[in-house]
């Protein structure tokens, strides 16, 4: 992207979602770093799945806390 991209106005739908999953330090207690990394990943796939199948693109995640 040059900075005369930039420069141009372009308009598009934006959808900001935040997920908190249910029971995830129950599912989490007792397991591995890496099968808790697993579990995640997982969800990080279904999520991407998801909104893709409705035509989006996830651009990233963030952890908070």
């Amino acid at each position: 992207m040059s900075s005369d991209d930039l420069a141009q106005p372009t308009e598009c739908r934006l959808v900001d979602a935040v997920a908190d999953i249910a029971g995830f330090m129950r599912a989490a207690a007792g397991k591995s770093n890496l099968d808790t990394s697993r579990m995640l990943d997982e969800f990080y796939r279904l999520v991407e799945e998801s909104v893709a199948r409705a035509g989006g693109k996830v651009v990233k995640y963030t952890r908070e806390g």
